[in-house]
């Protein structure tokens, strides 16, 4: 049989010369970067017990610079990025890799001002819609069938390391502006194996300040999609977000912090979700105009909702199954937080029951027997209970 062995090392090969190859199939630019590529790749044609094709070795793309063409800025930038020790072999294929390194990474993630996504728009060809045509999203026939199995892929780490991630809504007047930054962290023993789980531990700042942890367990390779996460965010400055709360309540936000303690799992497709909320000195301003504002009572809401801290503690517990074509995480977590509000305006008695471990429906009266002036024992229970919520 037909046999090749090649040592390979290739070093600081500039890429933006191949622009011109990628251009027919993206629409950003490749403004710098640099390739290496050190190893050993072995051809062999003839022997169905042997892969074809296989390569042993390194590769590192550094100073890496993608432009958009539209702001005329990088959206996505890299110092280095580093593959150790990988082992990659076609027919059949299979990826193995030792070690991932990301240094200073950053990417800016936008919502243009007509509604759609900068990274949709980036890297769709040039002339087409990048909006989905809806068979995208539908399974994929011969996986269903197992006719073609997915390819093996075992990575033992991700390292990360200073990684700048910038959010920007256009779409929406004042934009909203946000970023995470200082994010370092490892993803260790990430596999497509179906029980794999890979351990996730990530932590940085949102806009300088406020701090951000996330900490669990993933497989995104798998079949099931396994995910078990714990996400942190505290601190956060609330008028940042101050253009929804404006375009969906009606009020702009002009003082507050908000923590935020999320728990979420995927399971064969479901999710279950548990959001921790406290919500700390929050100040709303005067009503706005808006067609999308809900038309709930939201001074009201707060004002029941809030401690005599002038804080608002509260737990949404969310759930929703991923296959379904109308599921949206933001959705389910709006409804949650609607129906809440609806049943603080509409039942208070209920809701300040409910977290006192009652229906709540004895505290809405105080009850005196016939004749009598003083109170019984169990109305000053019911008193002294609504006193501590």
């Amino acid at each position: 049989p037909l046999m090749i062995d090649l040592t390979l090392s290739l070093a600081d090969i500039d890429l933006q010369p191949f622009q011109p190859y990628v251009a027919p199939f993206v629409q950003f630019a490749v403004d710098s970067g640099i390739l290496t590529l050190k190893g050993r790749t072995h051809f062999q044609k003839g022997t169905a017990q042997q892969p074809m094709l296989t390569f042993q070795g390194e590769m590192g793309i550094s100073q890496v610079g993608l432009e958009d063409p539209t702001q005329g800025s990088p959206f996505l930038k890299w110092d280095q990025l580093a593959l150790k020790n990988m082992d990659l072999q076609v027919e059949p294929t299979a990826v193995n890799l030792e070690e991932v390194r990301f240094v200073n990474p950053a990417v800016v993630v936008s919502i243009d001002p007509d509604g759609g996504m900068n990274m949709k728009r980036l890297f769709a060809p040039p002339g087409s819609d990048s909006e989905p045509d809806g068979s995208s999203n539908k399974p994929s026939q011969e996986g269903e069938s197992g006719q073609a199995p997915p390819t093996p892929v075992k990575i033992g780490s991700i390292n990360i390391t200073n990684l700048l991630a910038r959010f920007a809504d256009t779409s929406i007047t004042p934009n909203v502006v946000t970023q995470i930054e200082e994010l370092s962290g490892t993803i260790q023993g990430l596999s497509s194996e179906q029980l794999a789980k890979a351990d996730v531990k990530l932590e940085g700042k949102v806009d300088r300040y406020a701090p951000f942890h996330l900490e669990g367990q993933i497989n995104p390779l798998s079949e099931d999609a396994y995910t078990d996460l714990a996400v942190a965010f505290k601190n956060l400055d609330l008028p940042t977000v101050s253009p929804y709360s404006a375009k969906y309540t009606g009020y702009p936000i002009k003082k507050g912090k908000l923590n935020l303690d999320l728990a979420y799992k995927v399971s064969e497709k479901t999710l279950v979700g548990e959001n921790k909320v406290l919500i700390d000195q929050i100040t709303m301003g005067e009503k706005v105009d808006s067609p999308d504002a809900t038309s709930l009572p939201i001074p009201l809401a707060l004002a029941l909702l809030k401690d005599r801290k002038g804080q608002i503690d509260i737990d949404l517990p969310v759930r929703g199954n991923l296959d379904d074509p109308d599921f949206s995480y933001g959705g389910i977590v709006w409804n949650a937080l609607v129906n809440l509000l609806t049943k603080i305006v509409t039942s208070p008695f209920a809701l300040v029951g409910g977290l006192l471990g009652g229906s709540g429906e004895d505290l809405q009266y105080v009850a005196f027997p016939a004749g009598m002036a003083e109170m019984p024992s169990s109305e000053h229970e019911k008193l002294q209970s609504l006193g501590k919520a």
